[in-house]
């Protein structure tokens, strides 16, 4: 073996060695809804009459559903209020109830 062939693995093996580094060192993003297939949001808020309850909203951007939710925080206790679907006012067409 030369010292030509020689430097050439040095520093393939230098490479090497930052390429494993620059891998293990760099976070991968997070994967919050890997198993199912929809995209949810969740909004929070406070309510104005209800001191002990906040507000949050779950909201199905592929369903196009929406879910009221008063989360009472002195009991740790979650309600539903109520649920609406709004594909329909969207795409222009009344809903029937």
């Amino acid at each position: 073996m030369n010292k030509r062939s020689l430097g050439a693995l040095i520093a393939l093996n230098v490479v090497l060695l930052a390429g494993l580094l620059l891998i293990t060192i760099t976070p991968e993003p997070a994967h919050a809804q890997r198993r199912g297939r929809d995209r949810y949001v969740m909004i929070a808020g406070r309510t104005q009459d209800r001191n002990s309850q906040d507000l949050v909203y779950v909201i199905n951007l592929d369903t196009e559903q929406i879910i009221a939710l008063f989360y009472e925080s002195a009991n740790r206790n979650l309600t539903v209020v109520d649920g609406y679907t709004f594909s329909n006012d969207l795409h222009g067409r009344s809903q029937k109830r």
